[in-house]
């Protein structure tokens, strides 16, 4: 028995108490800085104004003069988003723009996790670094007490772009190119010293607090689901459930012994594009430190036909391992890879359940996808059973 089923994790009652008071405290800390104007990051697009991305431009080392902006399409969902069409000399003449949600309970989700902040600094602080295929970005500012964030990047629209979409599975063949993308962000930041300097604004979403309210939320949201999908997910997966939020908290401290790096902490198949016949990440709100295993298992569970991921997991993990060994990080095995394959399956299930609770997060085809593909995942790779076995 692994050493860490000795340690006593909170009561449920418990965590449903501090997850309520941790997000008082969190929506009383926003209404009191939303409306700060000692900051110039704009609150909505309507607010962008051809100065202030005259501005913004300079700042971000483009001498690009904007004489009129105007606001061609827009829309809020876990962002606010929308297209710009600028005149002026130098700019582009379409733009794509994200800034904060406008909806307040999602506004306070996405602000008290830092998701907003995190995204808007890893484009300007780690993207010029990598290789990585991902949106050009021309400036990005955040505010953590208001809640205020901008991203301004490249309309995609204007090029060869087709965005993915969680029912329709990614081919096999696009999938080994989506490895070798993992394999590019995960390698160089491998047990990176920077996370203790430059880059300790990472966040870390295996801590205490963080999984106290993943586990309040999961229990929460396990019935309805459960209902919702009546049938979707194979029967001995869904009488063994109970047992992700009894033992949720030794999974966090098994999965933070782990090596850790840099990873994208949201790569479904609806977070990438086709770009040029290449697969492309979109979406980092997310970002975080983690295991990288934990990106592709998710990946390859929510983004590939159960019947694909089953027949070519194996050979997509040992591309994985042979894309980090080549990069010169040779404590990554393949023993190691399916291991973090089989407990990060428990991810992939949490996930699914706390999508299909919530109908405004993802529309109901991608969260029977999500059930569907983690439930078999669970039931293929053994993630219950290892669960009850380690812990």
């Amino acid at each position: 028995m692994n050493a860490l089923a000795a340690v006593a994790a909170p009561s449920i009652a418990s965590d449903l108490r501090f997850s309520a008071g941790w997000w008082a405290r969190e929506a009383y800390q926003l209404w009191r800085g939303r409306h700060d104007r000692a900051n110039d990051v704009p609150l909505r697009a309507t607010d962008i104004t051809a100065d202030w991305l005259s501005a913004a431009f300079r700042k971000g080392g483009r001498n690009w003069q904007v004489e009129k902006v105007s606001i061609e399409d827009s829309e809020s969902g876990t962002a606010s988003r929308a297209r710009l069409r600028l005149q002026g000399e130098g700019a582009p003449e379409t733009m794509f723009v994200k800034l904060a949600p406008v909806h307040v309970p999602t506004l306070v989700h996405t602000t008290a996790m830092g998701l907003g902040e995190a995204e808007a600094r890893f484009y300007s602080e780690i993207r010029p670094r990598i290789g990585l295929r991902a949106p050009q970005t021309y400036y990005s500012a955040s505010d953590r007490k208001s809640g205020r964030y901008i991203i301004l990047m490249e309309d995609l629209a204007d090029r060869d772009v087709r965005f993915c979409r969680v029912p329709q599975p990614m081919d096999v063949e696009t999938a080994k190119e989506a490895i070798r993308q993992l394999a590019m962000l995960h390698a160089p930041f491998w047990r990176s010293a920077e996370f203790d300097t430059n880059l300790s604004w990472v966040p870390v979403r295996e801590s205490v607090d963080e999984v106290r309210m993943e586990r309040a939320l999961f229990y929460l949201s396990q019935g309805r689901t459960l209902k919702r999908f009546v049938g979707v997910a194979p029967d001995s997966v869904v009488a063994k459930s109970a047992n992700v939020y009894r033992y949720r908290h030794q999974l966090m401290r098994h999965w933070d012994a782990g090596p850790q790096t840099l990873i994208h902490g949201d790569c479904h198949l609806s977070n990438w594009y086709m770009l040029d016949g290449e697969p492309c990440l979109a979406d980092w709100q997310v970002v975080q430190r983690g295991q990288g295993i934990r990106d592709v298992s998710f990946f390859m569970i929510m983004s590939l036909s159960v019947d694909d991921r089953r027949r070519h997991e194996s050979e997509l993990l040992g591309l994985y391992v042979k894309c980090l060994n080549d990069a010169g990080i040779h404590e990554a095995t393949l023993d190691w890879a399916e291991e973090g394959h089989r407990s990060y399956g428990v991810y992939s299930w949490i996930c699914a359940i706390v999508t299909g609770a919530f109908g405004a997060m993802q529309p109901e085809p991608v969260c029977r996808a999500f059930m569907e593909r983690a439930g078999a995942a669970m039931l293929d790779l053994g993630s219950l059973d290892w669960l009850e076995r380690t812990f």
